[in-house]
């Protein structure tokens, strides 16, 4: 039996998306045989995790060539791969994949799982796809790409020398120089991105080997970067300098350089959304040029976190954007500022902490995480260290009803 025979086109595209299908539901609640080929779980189906399915590998590959013109999202979760080729060989059937994730993926099956290869596939099928495999593989709608994972060599290096496309969401861990160079040549024949998404976890910060200020011509919607310490780089600031149609900006570290912040509240016109670390604003002189720094109003989202923060920094930030609807602030040890009622908030989220604040709009909508969670302004006891005033803070929001948590 096809799957053809059973469902509309409609709907095995919905299958293999990320689009939700009432129909699809209903389908998997009534055919047990396809349920459980297609995994049970529907979230999970949809982004095809291949190599984690029951069926051999022969089987696996059979259905890809089957059905891969239907597939849009594929995922690879914890998977052990003898070779990347494996991959090639998925991709090679699924030339309409809109999103590929490669999560904490490794290069070398368990002899279990290579003894079982073994026997799935003779000789003349793996000469075959090792050929196939040679050739340059061209995901036309490919637009996403996602590897997270301690060692990303490997992956990077797949995806820079044998993937054409046109991606415009790029996010990777880069550990190491070698991973960043191999990152560089992705960027460079990366002409239509808008978002990249940057972690690492060596201690030492993220310093970036290249000239990156001069190598490409794409433009930046938005930048993320996460490391355990920003530090002061100047061939970083280059790059930063030259996307100067950033809407949204994300730095989380747990120190990060002065010189970042200044850049972002100074070079950045078009920025809508900031999310850094504040903990290192205290002295005198980061004051003094934050003072000195215009209000930009186009500024609508701040995510901010810090336990030493200012609270003289917190206002002249709050100064800066003067037209702040959504607020989200981490880990502060204090939190009372007369200039937030001043702000036009529709959205405010405070993550643990020390909360205390007059809300006078009840149109505003509240997030407490491990602060307070209030449902039907009922108080449950849970975490609840470290604040003061519960009482009061209740009388003074009578007009909230919900507060998720």
């Amino acid at each position: 039996m096809q799957l053809e025979s059973v469902l509309p086109e409609e709907i095995l595209l919905e299958i293999f998306s990320e689009t939700e299908s009432n129909d699809l539901k209903k389908f998997l609640e009534i055919s047990n045989e396809w349920r459980n080929l297609l995994i049970q779980n529907v979230r999970v189906m949809r982004k095809l995790p291949l190599m984690m399915m029951n069926e051999t590998w022969k089987e696996k590959l059979n259905f890809v060539e089957s059905y891969g013109k239907y597939i849009r999202v594929i995922e690879f979760v914890e998977t052990n791969f003898a070779s990347l080729d494996d991959v090639a060989k998925i991709l090679q059937c699924t030339p309409n994949v809109e999103k590929l994730s490669f999560i904490r993926v490794t290069n070398a099956e368990s002899q279990e799982n290579s003894d079982q290869r073994e026997n799935d596939e003779e000789e003349e099928e793996i000469i075959k796809n090792q050929e196939i495999v040679s050739e340059k593989i061209v995901l036309k709608r490919l637009r996403k790409i996602e590897v997270i994972d301690d060692q990303s060599a490997n992956t990077l290096n797949f995806i820079a020398t044998q993937l054409e496309c046109g991606i415009s969401s790029l996010k990777c861990t880069v550990n190491d120089d070698n991973e960043l160079k191999i990152l560089e040549k992705i960027l460079q024949k990366s002409h239509r991105l808008k978002v990249l998404e940057l972690t690492s976890q060596v201690d030492n910060g993220f310093t970036p080997p290249i000239e990156l200020s001069s190598e490409f011509d794409f433009q930046l919607e938005k930048l993320s970067i996460k490391t355990p310490i920003m530090k002061h780089n100047q061939q970083l600031i280059k790059f930063m300098t030259t996307q100067k149609y950033l809407k949204e900006i994300e730095i989380i570290s747990n120190h990060v350089d002065f010189v970042y912040h200044q850049m972002i509240f100074t070079q950045f016109p078009f920025a809508k959304s900031l999310s850094f670390n504040i903990d290192n604003l205290a002295s005198t002189d980061c004051l003094v040029k934050l003072r000195k720094v215009l209000p930009n109003k186009n500024l609508k989202s701040l995510n901010l976190s810090g336990k030493n923060f200012h609270l003289n920094i917190f206002d002249e930030i709050l100064r800066i954007a003067p037209k702040t609807s959504k607020l989200h602030v981490e880990n502060f040890t204090h939190f009372i500022s007369d200039r937030m009622q001043t702000l036009p908030l529709t959205y405010l989220e405070v993550g643990s902490g020390h909360f205390e604040y007059l809300i006078t709009k009840k149109e505003i909508e509240i997030k407490l995480i491990n602060v307070i969670p209030i449902h039907s302004r009922q108080i449950y006891e849970r975490n609840l260290q470290n604040f003061c005033d519960l009482t009061q803070f209740c009388d003074k929001n009578k007009d909230i009803d919900v507060c998720e948590y």
